[in-house]
């Protein structure tokens, strides 16, 4: 990570502080929690703000660590390596020329299902942090 500070963040269900990860090249910070209940990592992205005032969040990505695909984001195993992959779903609706529009790797060889995915990239990848804050202002542009 390339910046790691703690500040208080406005999420209504964590107004706390926490350690965040500052991406200085993005201008964005990140966090993530483990939801047990629902199997899933949620994923916040804000802008950043200098000084002592509490960081907003711009939204979320959650991410499905079961595999399950009816998340929008979900991880798979590709070979011996877990990908990070997206449906092109944003609160659950198709978005229109997603995959017209993506221009990373896409992939549609995902546990028999026949559906097209994005690959916002694999988990030992040092910048898949980066990599899922840029797919978050790609879906919110």
């Amino acid at each position: 990570m390339p910046n790691t500070v703690e500040r208080k963040l406005l999420i209504p269900s964590l107004n706390k502080k926490a350690i965040v990860n500052y991406n200085s090249k993005l201008m964005k910070w990140f966090f993530y929690v483990d939801n047990a209940k629902d199997q899933k990592f949620t994923f916040f992205v804000g802008n950043w703000k200098y000084g002592a005032e509490p960081v907003s969040t711009n939204g979320s990505i959650s991410i499905s660590w079961n595999g399950d695909a009816s998340e929008a984001c979900f991880f798979a195993k590709e070979n011996d390596k877990v990908v990070l992959l997206h449906s092109g779903d944003m609160g659950g609706k198709a978005l229109v020329n997603f995959f017209e529009n993506y221009e990373g790797e896409t992939t549609n060889d995902v546990d028999g299902l026949d559906n097209q995915y994005a690959v916002v990239g694999r988990t030992d990848d040092i910048d898949i942090a980066e990599k899922v804050v840029r797919l978050f202002d790609f879906l919110t542009a």
